[in-house]
């Protein structure tokens, strides 16, 4: 220990320091030994401060700022250094490597002891522990350079050994390995049977060895294809009954509910029975007191009181009486109506289908004015598209605006224009069609009062017409 110390201290104090790259002038041999003796207190040893004396100089810099070269290394900066951190980084490094080199010498013992004696040797060399256990009792400093070099030559050594050693028990033993081989094949047992032909395949030339090795794999890789399509196959068939499974449940689902819907119908089916009864004292007065020619009220109360009975004799043939009489009526009260008023026909006409669901002249008819219906909506849509919106009456007045603006921009005095009243709006083939009185100031400044028709497209005049020319 005392030689490399007078080491450190030499190489210190005996070198230029100022022509170095450690940015410090030279210091005393006194200054040097208590750095060093402060770093040794830190738990440094010589062999490390001698392979790194960047971490003296540091040291000597916090001890002696006045040293720094360029006298601006504060005592602040220098206690923020800490040389242990300089250690932590090559000691991990050690521990790893040591670690495992240690636990790789276990893989070699059981074949070959000496093999796995020299990668165990190797392994501790690098643990710090043993490191510093050599230092201390043999004063030997092994460079980290050094031990790579010595883990290397023992891991050779060691593998050697190791591969002659598996070729020697080959040779001793191979009718039984190459018979061990065959069996494992015979057994299937295709991974044993490579991994011990492996073993030996890399030192010999057996053309035995290689064949059974190549059988060994091929079949391997069947077995594991076969193997990986028997869980695939397995896959599907588990996908394919978790499918059936949620069919199943979601048709039971269905039928459970289904049930408990019909369940709550035939409840409130019942319910309303219930309520019904209980009303059909009610329902008698009303219709002893209603009108009989009041059909509608009649025959709304006689379907009453059957749903509350629906086994009820007097009931149904008051339903079928009241059905008569009221379609009877309708009838004749759709032949006053005219042909062209499509919505007062379909909606007697649907009245009376509902009457009479199974009479065919009903549905034709209402079949008929839904057509024309359909019919004359899209004429109307057409001839808004081409048209515009219908001109609508102002709320204010009664006129329309589109006339007004007109007159106002064509009159003499649009001040003075004043519309009267105006008619419905009506079609033409060139637009919609209103007439309007109004009155306004002429050239010489009298008021006149005139009618004129005017035809609008899309919420503009586009003609003025002499009221005589249309007679709708």
């Amino acid at each position: 220990m005392d030689a490399i110390r007078k080491k450190i201290i030499a190489d210190i104090t005996s070198t230029d320091l100022t022509k170095s790259s450690f940015n410090i002038n030279n210091p005393s041999q006194k200054d040097v030994e208590i750095a060093l003796d402060g770093l040794i207190g830190e738990n440094h040893t010589y062999e490390y401060i001698d392979s790194h004396p960047q971490i003296l100089i540091d040291r000597l810099l916090k001890d002696k700022p006045e040293l720094s070269l360029n006298n601006s290394y504060s005592q602040k900066n220098q206690t923020d250094i800490d040389p242990k951190k300089k250690t932590i980084l090559p000691t991990i490094i050690s521990w790893l490597v040591g670690i495992f080199l240690v636990i790789g010498s276990l893989g070699f013992l059981p074949h070959s002891v000496l093999s796995g004696v020299a990668i165990l040797v190797a392994g501790l060399l690098f643990l710090p522990p043993i490191h510093n256990l050599i230092l201390t009792k043999a004063n030997i400093n092994i460079h980290w350079l050094m031990k790579t070099v010595l883990a290397f030559i023992f891991m050779f050594y060691g593998s050697n050994i190791s591969l002659q050693n598996d070729k020697k028990e080959f040779q001793a033993n191979r009718d039984s390995i190459i018979t061990e081989i065959k069996q494992k094949i015979t057994d299937h047992d295709y991974n044993g049977a490579t991994a011990l032909a492996t073993k030996y395949e890399f030192m010999t030339e057996d053309e035995d060895l290689k064949r059974l090795n190549n059988q060994a794999t091929v079949a391997l890789e069947k077995q594991l294809e076969k193997e990986r399509q028997e869980k695939e196959d397995e896959a599907k068939k588990q996908e394919k009954i978790a499918k059936e499974k949620a069919e199943k449940q979601r048709l039971e689902e269905e039928r459970l509910e289904k049930i408990a819907k019909e369940k709550a119908e035939k409840e409130k089916l019942e319910n309303e029975k219930i309520a019904l009864k209980k009303q059909e004292s009610d329902l008698l007065k009303k219709l002893e007191n209603t009108n009989k020619t009041d059909f509608d009220t009649v025959l709304s109360t006689y379907e009453k009181l059957s749903i509350g009975s629906p086994d009820n004799n007097e009931y149904k043939a008051g339903i079928k009486k009241y059905k008569s009489i009221k379609t009877k009526a309708l009838v004749r009260n759709v032949k006053k109506v005219k042909s062209s008023n499509l919505d007062k026909n379909l909606e007697i006409y649907t009245t009376l289908l509902k009457l009479n669901p199974n009479n065919k002249k009903f549905k034709d008819k209402v079949k008929l004015y839904k057509q024309k219906k359909e019919e004359k909506d899209n004429k109307e849509k057409i001839r808004m598209a081409i048209m515009g919106e219908k001109p609508v009456k102002s709320a204010w007045d009664g006129t329309y605006y589109a006339v007004k603006n007109y007159l106002k921009r064509v009159a003499n005095d649009p001040d003075s224009i004043d519309v009267e009243e105006c008619t419905k709006v009506y079609t033409s083939d060139d637009g919609w069609l209103v007439g309007c009185n109004y009155r306004g100031k002429n050239a010489f400044g009298g008021m006149i009062r005139k009618s004129n028709w005017f035809t609008i497209l899309r919420g503009q005049v586009v003609k003025m017409h002499p009221y005589s020319a249309y007679n709708p």
